[in-house]
């Protein structure tokens, strides 16, 4: 999820129960601004191509 830098945290946490109980397996907390979860996006992207490979 985007802009975590500007939601309040009970909207972000519902959006996250909402996407796991869609079936995502991750979800990732990301801010361009601060740089919030960037990090273990791309590691998760990383991961995911070097396991495709």
């Amino acid at each position: 999820m985007t802009k975590a830098d500007i939601a309040d945290p009970k909207s972000l946490d519902h959006a996250r129960r909402m996407l796991i109980q869609a079936g995502a397996r991750e979800v990732f907390m990301v801010s361009s601004v601060t740089g919030e979860g960037v990090e273990a996006l791309r590691d998760c992207i990383n991961k995911y191509f070097e396991e495709v490979r």
